[in-house]
C-alpha cells in the first residue's frame, strides 16, 4: 500500500504505511518467521528515500 501511496505522490499515507512496517519490523519477522523479510527492508529503504528527498514529514 506505501508504495501505492508513494507512486501517486501521497506521502503522508506512504510514509504511514512505511513507519508502520519500520515500527513493527520486529514483531512481523518473529510472527512470521522471517517470511516478510524483503519486504520489511523495501519498506524501511522508500522510507529512507522519502526522508532524504524531504518527500515526508519526518526529516
Amino acid at each position: 500500500m506505501g508504495e501505492y501511496w508513494l507512486v501517486h505522490q501521497q506521502y503522508v499515507q506512504a510514509q504511514e504505511q512505511f513507519g508502520w512496517i519500520s515500527d513493527h519490523a520486529e514483531q512481523l519477522k518473529q510472527n512470521y518467521d522471517d517470511l516478510l523479510n524483503e519486504e520489511i527492508r523495501e519498506a524501511e529503504v522508500l522510507l529512507r528515500i522519502m526522508r532524504r528527498f524531504r518527500l515526508s514529514s519526518e526529516q
